[in-house]
């Protein structure tokens, strides 16, 4: 197996954890070299598909391993944005102050998108 297919292998195998819900195969596949920000081919990555499963553990061990928490879905939808619309809002609380300031940015550049100027947070 060449070292790519290795890290691919990684990264498939976090994915995998993150669906099941398992945090310590989610961090040996990190451990492994998994690509922590991969986005399939819904342009889905292991912190939305966490966010969205509610798997706080496993946000925390993607956040404490430095998962970006600002990459938009194929629709543009933060994890944050996950969050808020699946009611879980201490997955919300924690994705917020993973990165005050960026969600500060993303804040902002929501309301400025907005027709009215009053844009949603997310």
């Amino acid at each position: 197996m060449t070292t790519k297919e290795s890290l691919n292998e990684a990264t498939r195998l976090l994915r995998d954890a993150v669906y099941r819900g398992s945090v310590t195969d989610a961090a040996r596949a990190i451990d492994l070299g998994a690509s922590i920000d991969a986005r399939d081919v819904m342009q889905l990555t292991p912190l939305h598909i966490a966010v969205n499963r509610g798997h706080i553990d496993i946000i925390r061990l993607l956040i404490d391993r430095g998962a970006d928490v600002t990459i938009p879905d194929g629709d543009g939808h933060t994890p944050y944005r996950w969050a808020i619309e699946a009611h879980h809002t201490e997955v919300a609380d924690l994705l917020q102050k993973a990165s005050p300031e960026t969600h500060r940015i993303l804040q902002k550049r929501n309301l400025d998108r907005s027709p009215t100027g009053g844009g949603k947070l997310f």
